[in-house]
């Protein structure tokens, strides 16, 4: 939802920009000097930056945030103190166990429509980043792609 309003805030500031050069290009014809252009443009500028900046990084800035919660949620998985798929500290997450004894943890971001979705995965085993076609079942479904973001976390989606 975050990524759609901050890509919302990208278009506006991009229409702003432009409306604001057709009406100084107009003034120009006209031979009025536009002294709004320049008020008018420094901060429709730091609208379009701002924009790309969220729209671009609005994952990484939500784990930013999450990160803690999901890193105690694997500890305690680890340690056995959690042992069911649930919440903590209003986290969703699946956990799922393979047959070789591998936990991977599950923490879908809401994204998706109706059985596809996306989330990041703990995957100790590195299993997941391996995997190039939808052949795989995890978490109840197929794995359609996978990104590694950093040491046992990736970014993956399932359909």
């Amino acid at each position: 939802m975050a990524l759609f309003i901050w890509f919302g805030l990208l278009c506006i500031g991009v229409v702003l920009l432009l409306v604001s050069i057709i009406d100084a290009i107009k003034n120009r014809i006209k031979n009025k000097p536009s002294k709004v252009l320049y008020s008018q443009i420094v901060p429709i500028i730091l609208i379009i930056v701002a924009g790309f900046f969220l729209t671009t990084y609005s994952y990484r800035i939500y784990l930013f945030f999450k990160m803690p919660v999901y890193t105690e949620i694997v500890q305690k998985v680890s340690t056995g103190e959690i042992t069911e798929d649930g919440g903590y500290k209003g986290i969703g997450f699946d956990i799922e166990k393979d047959s070789d004894g591998v936990t991977r943890i599950a923490f879908p971001d809401g994204t998706g429509i109706i059985d596809n979705w996306c989330g990041l995965i703990w995957d100790p085993s590195g299993m997941i980043s391996t995997v190039t076609n939808v052949s795989k079942k995890l978490f109840g479904g197929d794995l359609i792609g996978s990104k590694n973001l950093k040491g046992f976390w990736y970014i993956s989606c399932f359909t």
